[in-house]
């Protein structure tokens, strides 16, 4: 199954690890571990500045999105098949 993160990008819901809300991750200690991934790459940002609302932490990347977590959660409990 997807999850649809927002910018036309769906994840396999099975990578997914965690959603948080933006405000909350951009804190202070987590904001280093965005700094680190965007060094390694692993930082995909899919919102315009200032639009962010949730992280979506998955397998191998995370994401910033303007989804909002509410959103993402209703979108993960429907059911999507792959394709």
């Amino acid at each position: 199954m997807l999850l649809h993160i927002g910018n036309e990008v769906a994840v396999p819901k099975r990578n997914v690890v965690a959603v948080f809300a933006y405000r909350v991750f951009a804190a202070v200690p987590s904001r280093e571990f965005l700094r680190t991934l965007r060094d390694e790459d692993r930082l995909v940002v899919l919102s315009e500045e200032g639009k962010e609302r949730s992280v979506v932490v998955t397998t191998d990347r995370v994401f910033i999105t303007s989804i909002s977590c509410h959103t993402l959660k209703r979108r993960a409990e429907s059911v999507i098949p792959e394709g």
